[in-house]
């Protein structure tokens, strides 16, 4: 998946973003119960290039008791969740006051802070020690008359309660699970705002990829004006440039063979003239902003190389590359009873090719592990083929075509990222 070290798994985006202030009016999405429905974009897909992006737009939004809220997922292959409550409420706020200080002082702490800690501990990841974490992935709705403090079951056992009720402010946990990408509610879901709801704010994040992405509903009274739907729409699209429109720059930058760089803390530098890439560095704090996602592409789209030539490709981000791709398959499967297990040949290597070696490094007194290089040799172009997803920033794969011809390869994370090589005899 998109994204390494502590801002990739627990992080939070500020939500304090402007917000539009267009009232409602014809066509304002109001539904037949009375109340209106607005939209909030889970990720985006770029016209410029393909991209993932771990965040919500807008990242507040205004309704009213009785409204529904659509999450409106767009399908990159980053599945994502919605969750929400009083816990949520709880635990995310000093996280987003760290957030706060660091976009002043703008620059990312060394290490995990202490607070993205504590999140992690009460909400857990949807993403276990042992594949998915069933109580996360799965839907969860938790009254707080019935909450113990703790979240309910283990990573093995989903919650008992996985019927959505509408959304009354007072449940400790309203969790959607992941967002299913086909069937019936696909990319969608849908959550009924109670008519007896209080006004206020109500936090809600992915977790999935952590509260970096995260977002707002806040809640006025009833009868008062909300931006329409149209305004909403344009704040988002607003919102999603802004943030893809860095992105583009490093994009072009390494089109142009110029070196690029970003990570957490700028440490990822690539010449991308001298290099294959594999997706790219993304700024995750440029001019006091938050950006939070990946660029899903080969650079370059097409490489060249004679028989029995060497080509050598550099990971940036989480992605994998493969070739001879069956049918489009998810990183992840929801059974019909509701378990979520994440597909094997999507994380693992498959044909034969080895999975990422111990780095050396890494050690109390050595620094951080160091970038490993995997060279599987002569390969004939048959078969399906896969690195796996474990390969990190910086290190590099490398296989050499004995036959010539054009082979396409793709990464089975992101169904946009495809590229190709053509092997001259």
């Amino acid at each position: 998946m998109g994204g390494s070290g502590w801002v990739a798994r627990w992080a939070v985006a500020l939500a304090a973003l402007a917000m539009v202030g267009a009232a409602c009016g014809p066509g304002d999405g109001s539904s037949s119960s009375g109340g209106a429905k607005r939209t909030v974009q889970v990720d985006y897909r770029s016209d410029e290039l393909a991209t993932s992006l771990f965040e919500y737009f807008p990242k507040q939004l205004r309704v009213r008791p009785g409204d529904t809220v659509e999450f409106k997922q767009a399908w990159t292959g980053e599945p994502h969740s919605v969750t929400m409550g009083t816990l949520v409420d709880e635990k995310i706020r000093p996280v987003v006051d760290l957030l706060d200080r660091v976009r002043q002082e703008g620059t990312l702490p060394e290490g995990e802070p202490e607070e993205f800690g504590v999140f992690g501990e009460a909400l857990p990841f949807a993403f276990g020690e042992d594949g998915m974490a069933q109580n996360a992935a799965q839907p969860c709705y938790v009254d707080e008359a019935g909450f113990d403090g703790k979240y309910p079951g283990d990573e093995k056992t989903p919650c008992p309660n996985r019927t959505q009720p509408e959304f009354n402010g007072r449940q400790a946990i309203y969790n959607s699970g992941v967002i299913p990408y086909e069937g019936v509610k696909g990319n969608t879901f849908e959550v009924k705002l109670a008519d007896d709801l209080e006004p206020g704010t109500y936090n809600f994040y992915c977790n999935i990829h952590g509260p970096l992405q995260a977002g707002q509903i806040v809640v006025q009274d009833k009868g008062t004006e909300i931006p329409s739907r149209s305004a909403v729409a344009k704040q988002a699209r607003a919102e999603a440039e802004s943030k893809t429109a860095p992105m583009i720059a490093n994009f072009e930058k390494a089109r142009a063979g110029k070196e690029v760089s970003g990570g957490e803390a700028g440490e990822i530098k690539v010449d991308a003239g001298k290099s294959n890439l594999i997706g790219l560095p993304t700024p995750f704090l440029t001019n006091g902003e938050f950006i939070f996602g990946v660029v899903n592409e080969f650079i370059p789209k097409q490489v060249e190389a004679r028989v029995d030539q060497k080509v050598t490709w550099t990971f940036i981000g989480g992605h994998t590359i493969s070739f001879n791709v069956p049918t489009y398959f998810p990183v992840f499967t929801i059974a019909k009873d509701g378990t979520v297990e994440f597909n094997p040949d999507a994380e693992r290597p498959v044909g034969g090719w080895p999975d990422r070696p111990d780095p050396p490094g890494g050690g109390a007194d050595e620094g951080p592990p160091q970038p490993v290089d995997v060279d599987v040799g002569p390969w004939d172009g048959q078969g399906f083929k896969s690195t796996g997803l474990n390969y990190q920033d910086g290190d590099t794969f490398s296989v050499t075509l004995t036959r010539p011809g054009t082979y396409s390869y793709a990464c089975l994370i992101h169904p946009e990222m495809v590229g190709k090589l053509v092997v001259k005899g």
